[in-house]
């Protein structure tokens, strides 16, 4: 079985990379095999941060997952991504896990900027430090402003006409409290798809590099390729 895992962005996707290895690793164990790919301008992919948009994150995804995949696993924006790509295109492979996916893009957004703000004020940097009519410092990333507005105007959803339909879902979520939205998403995402909704009390991994063991996390996600 091969599976593809798709990174968070940002500050998000350093903190988290400890949790891909550890998964590979387990995965590794199982026979199984995790492809965990970099965006461009990020890890060891070639090209810079500040072209990235919408368009070529779903590009860079239609390549590698037009090679073959089984399963689609996505962490935060990561998995908003992957929700997406099957929204609009309907692969062959018809199964997903969507860890604590980012539901509402303008939100996310703004989460990242009171962060970056933070961060500046703390090393004592001006408010628009690296700020410029085009461009803005993101996470320690040079990025396009009109990618953070392709990002506020994301929003998970399933229309009627969606390709979202068919598959077998597993969302795991580190929260217990769902927001309406949220809810509704989940309720809609029940009609068309077959879905299994597991909450973990764990830490935001994404938040900071903890000293933990992964294991919890990583275990759903075995059990339910297993199952499959």
């Amino acid at each position: 079985m091969k599976a593809v895992y798709f990174h968070p962005l940002f500050d998000e996707q350093k903190c988290s990379y400890r949790f891909s290895y550890c998964l590979s690793e387990a995965m590794k164990h199982q026979k199984f095999v995790l492809e965990r790919p970099d965006y461009r301008g990020t890890g060891d992919s070639s090209q810079p941060f500040c072209d990235v948009t919408l368009q070529t994150l779903r590009q860079d995804m239609d390549s590698l997952i037009s090679k073959g995949a089984d399963v689609l696993i996505g962490l935060r924006f990561g998995a908003s991504l992957v929700f997406d790509y099957v929204s609009r295109i309907q692969p062959k492979c018809n199964r997903v896990i969507l860890v604590e996916p980012v539901f509402d893009g303008h939100q996310y957004i703004e989460y990242l900027l009171r962060k970056q703000r933070l961060k500046d004020r703390l090393s004592k940097l001006p408010d628009n430090f690296y700020q410029e009519e085009t461009y803005i410092n993101l996470g320690g990333y040079k990025t396009r402003r009109r990618f953070m507005d392709q990002v506020r105007s994301f929003k998970l959803d399933v229309e009627e006409e969606t390709h979202f339909k068919g598959y077998h879902v597993l969302l795991l979520l580190t929260r217990i409290r769902l927001s309406a939205v949220e809810k509704n998403l989940i309720s809609k995402l029940k009609q068309y798809n077959q879905i299994d909704v597991t909450h973990i009390s764990f830490p935001d991994i994404w938040e900071r590099i903890p000293i933990i063991d992964y294991l919890p996390l990583i275990k759903p996600v075995i059990g339910w390729c297993h199952e499959r």
